[in-house]
């Protein structure tokens, strides 16, 4: 058995040219790189108009807004025609009279690493050994492959691969383009419900304490699989070598992601805030993200699990109307002959790092919007100031 203590980077590109199946654990990486980057000038030292407005608010010097009125239905076209909205907004009960609490983000929740040990490489044949050091934020990390094929992440987020992942992977599941025939079906081997089930039971036998997530399941039968990964062939994003073709029954699974969710909001994490590319509330950012066939799990990663602590502190929301004219501003400006329409907003909490480096919660509203060529935009404003929140 190999054995390596490497640094952030030779971990991905060394793990990645011995085992593709790493997709998942190159989440660990990243969050390092985001780390790297906010400490290289991601965000600037001036404090920026938004983090000015949350302490204005968390301490209650803020100009009081009028009680915010949120419709179940909102249908709106700009003046000119360029910008229509039909929609029904998303949000929490708790902000429906105009405020919303806000919670201290007091670190990162991670499965118990001897008990994912246990479950996952105990007994089995190791083949190399990989560490990723500890850092001033992040617990050290052993990336484990194993002779059967399976790949395992210990000591920071959970990211656990087996053998067969690689030809779902191939078939277009975890891109969050893709759709089978019929995502909603149930499949023979187990219920869509036992399945959230299964996994909630796994993720706490792993060590992660009792906590709300709002589960996902999409099901994927052979013919569908088949059709996805043949249409893959065809746009040149499968090699020929590495279909599967052959595609059976026993091989349908369901893919489960979940987002983590407090006080009924979804809670968004610090990478999605950074990329307009990112921002998008697919399966790919969920907190949590699995592959159920009728043998078991054949992937599970938890990543950017939050502990969060809810103090009392509230902040005032600015009107639905006013947060709508900011996206609806944003696309009158563009210079072109194109309409777009808006058939999303969504109230949520994003936990991103200010200027000290330091994880904080903000309420927001997610709006996504398409234009005449289906080109996709995520727009997010913050719900307390009213401010659009600019992403690279």
């Amino acid at each position: 058995m190999a054995v390596s203590t490497i640094a952030e980077g030779a971990v991905l590109r060394d793990v990645m040219n011995i085992n593709k199946i790493l997709v998942t654990t190159s989440c660990i990486i990243v969050v390092m790189l985001v780390m790297t980057g906010c400490k290289n000038g991601m965000r600037t030292e001036q404090e920026k108009p938004q983090e000015m407005a949350r302490k204005q608010i968390l301490s209650g010097t803020e100009k009081k807004q009028e009680t915010s009125v949120i419709p179940d239905h909102y249908e709106k076209v700009s003046g000119s025609g360029k910008v229509s909205f039909k929609l029904t907004p998303k949000y929490p009960e708790v902000i429906t009279q105009g405020t919303c609490e806000i919670p201290v983000v007091k670190g990162r929740i991670y499965p118990e690493s001897d008990k994912v040990y246990q479950m996952y490489v105990q007994g089995k044949d190791v083949t190399e050994k990989h560490i990723i050091d500890a850092d001033d934020k992040l617990p050290q990390s052993i990336v484990y492959i194993l002779k059967d094929g399976s790949t395992v992440s210990v000591g920071r987020d959970l990211s656990y691969s087996s053998s067969q992942y690689i030809q779902y992977d191939s078939a277009g599941v975890f891109d969050d383009t893709s759709s089978p025939s019929d995502p909603n079906a149930e499949l023979p081997f187990l219920s869509r419900k036992d399945a959230a089930a299964k996994l909630k039971e796994t993720l706490m036998s792993l060590g992660l304490p009792e906590m709300e997530f709002q589960y996902s399941v999409i099901a994927w039968d052979d013919q569908s699989l088949k059709k996805s990964e043949d249409t893959r062939f065809e746009q040149g994003l499968v090699e020929a070598e590495k279909r599967k073709k052959d595609w059976k029954k026993e091989d349908d699974i369901y893919y489960i992601y979940a987002y983590q969710s407090e006080k009924g909001m979804d809670v968004y994490n610090e990478v999605m805030s950074i990329y307009q590319s990112f921002a998008e509330d697919g399966p790919s950012n969920a907190q949590v993200r699995a592959v159920l066939g009728r043998n078991g799990f054949l992937m599970i990663s938890t990543s950017f699990i939050y502990d969060l602590e809810w103090n009392g502190a509230t902040a005032t929301l600015v009107p639905f109307d006013q947060v709508v004219s900011v996206v609806e501003n944003k696309f009158e400006m563009m210079l072109d002959d194109l309409h777009y329409k808006c058939n999303q907003a969504t109230f949520a909490m994003s936990v991103s790092y200010d200027q000290n480096q330091k994880l904080v919660a903000t309420p927001i509203w997610y709006f996504k919007v398409m234009d005449d060529n289906q080109k996709q935009y995520n727009v997010w404003v913050d719900a307390a100031t009213g401010k659009e929140i600019t992403m690279g």
